[in-house]
């Protein structure tokens, strides 16, 4: 139980301080959310007054506390980029809702693919007693963990495309 309440002390401290980072980060980047949606046209009446219903009039501490509580109440605010039409900006909560069918989707397949084949190489990596093996699977994991997983993806594709036949439309890319 010690344990238990030591971990969840510690997720609760590590969100904390993340928050505070990305909180802190798009405070200290340069632009102007005002600017960006107004455009150089607007006056500055019309700035202050965007300012103000933002709450960017407010000092940065409690800008944060009010995007926290916000946000552990689940309202994630709107997203200054997407919109749903010209004058309505987009919660950012049905942005998400959008793309999470998709990200679960390739989450389930990851989880199968570990399943079905890391484990089993795993498995038969610790149980083989072949040094050959075991340095083809040593050098096979520490490439494939250095390399960027774009890079392998397009790696795959061109493999994927070399040893299929494309003329008959098996595993043909795109």
């Amino acid at each position: 139980m010690k344990f238990l309440i030591k971990k969840i002390c510690t997720l609760i401290m590590t969100l904390f301080l993340v928050s505070v980072a990305a909180f802190l980060a798009f405070q200290v980047i340069p632009g102007d959310v005002v600017r960006s949606i107004l455009g150089t046209e607007a006056t500055p009446e019309r700035e202050a007054q965007l300012r103000e219903e933002l709450g960017l009039d407010k000092p940065p501490v409690e800008r944060y506390i009010s995007w926290a509580d916000d946000v552990l109440h689940g309202d994630f605010g709107v997203s200054y980029r997407y919109s749903k039409n010209m004058n309505e900006m987009m919660p950012v909560k049905e942005l998400i809702g959008d793309k999470l069918p998709v990200t679960l989707y390739l989450a389930v397949i990851s989880f199968v693919m570990i399943v079905l084949v890391s484990i089993p190489l795993g498995v038969l990596w610790a149980k083989c007693g072949s040094r050959f093996l075991d340095a083809v699977f040593g050098v096979l994991t520490q490439v494939t963990m250095a390399v960027p997983s774009f890079f392998l993806g397009i790696f795959e594709q061109m493999l994927l495309l070399l040893m299929s036949y494309c003329n008959y439309g098996i595993l043909c890319i795109g």
